[in-house]
């Protein structure tokens, strides 16, 4: 589960237009030594979805958007320290880092909008494109010989989209900032 914020411009927030987003990966990773505190790499590819909002000013202007799709790829390291060393034994309790870089693919994002009582459909508001991005996050949990279950905070910085041909220039993209709570699990072989 992800909550959009971050500037859109002229006072905007990309909350104003999306609503808090869902979505899935799949994540591929490699530790120097599987069975102890250890170093290593990951990455993974990602799809998020975020509901279409709609925003209204004082004079009862009124734009409302479409729900944004985007794709996500990264790379980056990853730090995991066991606080019981047994695992060899069979279990133990983790605390896992992970910081990288990657980049995001955004759809196109069409709206209405409805400016002195005329509504114009199908505008758009923000093209599709890639961005650049980066995340930090961190996990707590439990991982056995085999199966690694955690869950934790993330935080993403990503490149916002760019402004759609019909959006005005009240709507001035900047960094999409992104909150969200991971729950995952791992199979290790």
């Amino acid at each position: 589960m992800s909550d959009p914020n971050g500037g859109a411009g002229d006072g905007l927030e990309y909350s104003d237009f999306f609503r808090t987003g869902y979505g899935a990966s799949l994540q591929v990773s490699w530790m120097l030594d599987p069975a102890a505190s250890s170093l290593g790499l990951w990455g993974s590819l990602g799809f998020d979805r975020f509901g279409g909002g709609g925003y209204e000013d004082d004079l009862g202007d009124r734009v409302s958007a479409e729900p944004l799709d985007r794709l996500l790829a990264m790379a980056g390291a990853r730090v995991r320290f066991l606080f019981d060393e047994s695992e060899r034994r069979g279990h133990s309790i983790f605390l896992d880092l992970r910081f990288g870089g990657g980049a995001a693919l955004y759809e196109e994002v069409e709206g209405v909008f409805r400016v002195g009582g005329v509504t114009t459909k199908g505008v758009e508001i923000f093209e599709g494109g890639v961005q650049g991005a980066g995340e930090v996050a961190m996990s707590f949990g439990v991982v056995s010989r085999t199966f690694h279950f955690g869950f934790g905070p993330a935080y993403r910085w990503i490149g916002g989209p760019e402004r759609g041909a019909g959006a005005s220039s009240a709507v001035d993209p900047e960094v999409w900032g992104e909150f969200s709570f991971e729950i995952g699990w791992e199979y290790r072989f």
